[in-house]
């Protein structure tokens, strides 16, 4: 019996490790830089964008009559120094907030999910796909047929 190759040789946690690492950088950057991706799709835009320590999704449906061009946008900048002070912004921000609210007709739903809430989703659906994958391949080993022996049956 062999036993189950080691976790550090799985491709998935070496795969896994450079979203890791993105995520990482992106709650990190998050402070000193805004950036925006958006899609308008007539009376409606869908909206992500990096505010503080929480990523913000929003979704707009504009009131009858009001019509946009569908497109795509992209907004980055640095913040200045004296928007977002230290203290106002937490590393540690509530992890979800849900609001939702009409003006002037227009409907408008946005959720902030925090950076860190994302990380750990993020490490514990990697941890439970690698521990159900090492699993899978110990029970594939030790139920495995035992090899045909070396020397043949007598004729």
């Amino acid at each position: 019996m062999k036993p189950a190759p080691a976790l550090h040789r799985s491709r998935l946690l070496w795969l896994a490790l450079p979203g890791l690492l993105f995520l990482l950088w992106a709650w990190l950057n998050a402070l000193t830089n805004f950036s925006s991706i958006g899609i308008t799709l007539g009376d409606h835009i869908l909206d992500i964008s990096d505010e503080g320590r929480s990523l913000h999704l929003q979704a707009i449906t504009y009131a009858p009559g009001h019509w946009t061009a569908p497109g795509f946008y992209y907004d980055h900048y640095t913040l200045p120094a004296r928007a977002l002070p230290a203290e106002a912004q937490p590393l540690f921000p509530q992890a979800l907030h849900h609001a939702h609210r009409i003006s002037s007709g227009h409907v408008f739903h946005s959720l902030r999910i925090a950076w860190w809430l994302i990380i750990l989703l993020y490490l514990a659906l990697l941890l439970a796909t690698l521990l159900w994958w090492q699993r899978r391949k110990t029970r594939l080993i030790t139920h495995a047929p035992a090899p045909p022996s070396e020397q043949g049956e007598p004729i």
